[in-house]
């Protein structure tokens, strides 16, 4: 198996995990994002599990987005969890996810990926 064919298989796992939350006016697409930093797609399989053992029934999704407050310069992947819990109870068990997994794990992700809880 090749690289490229290595990335497309990773990457077509991960739709079955997340869905791809793609804005039709951001230039940078989710997979373009995650060519350019593969150290994210094992820490996104990593996360799934870890998201279900708080959020079992929450939709999933990735989005890239580009923060033009700051010139357009900084640009970072989001794993959004949209719970089904109240929107006091998601911020309780997200303080646990984070505490209890996701700020030691953070640091792999080298400031290109947040996971946060996001109602749509």
């Amino acid at each position: 198996m090749t690289i490229a064919q290595d990335f497309l298989t990773q990457t077509e796992a991960l739709k079955q995990l997340y869905s791809f939350d793609e804005r039709n006016d951001e230039p940078v697409k989710i997979e373009a994002y995650l060519e350019q930093y593969p150290f994210l797609i094992p820490l996104l399989h990593e996360a799934y599990p870890k998201i279900r053992q708080y959020f079992p029934d929450a939709d999933l999704y990735l989005e890239v987005f580009r923060f033009y407050d700051t010139g357009g310069d900084e640009i970072q992947m989001f794993a959004k969890i949209a719970p089904t819990c109240e929107p006091e109870e998601s911020v309780q068990v997200l303080n646990r996810f984070d505490h209890e997994w996701w700020y030691e794990a953070s640091e792999r992700a080298q400031r290109k990926m947040e996971i946060m809880v996001m109602y749509k």
